[in-house]
């Protein structure tokens, strides 16, 4: 595949890196609309989640991002 076609792009990036940011949120119903969110954002969240998992003080979020990562990896092998 063409890569320029698998570049995730600038907005839906920035998206995904906010989302991350909210699986830390103290309201339950926040993280669970920014896991599903995550979720339907499949491969293209994949950046944002690994830089969670790695990064985030918040173990909330590395978890969270950890449950998420395997399904978007998968996806992102699968476009490749």
């Amino acid at each position: 595949p063409d890569p320029a076609t698998l570049a995730v792009p600038a907005a839906v990036g920035a998206k995904a890196r906010a989302l991350v940011e909210r699986l830390g949120s103290e309201e339950f119903d926040a993280r669970e609309a920014a896991r599903k969110q995550l979720e339907s954002l499949g491969r293209l969240a994949r950046p944002a989640l690994l830089a969670g998992v790695n990064g985030s003080p918040n173990p909330e979020v590395r978890s969270r991002c950890s449950q998420l990562l395997p399904n978007a990896t998968a996806l992102d092998v699968q476009a490749r």
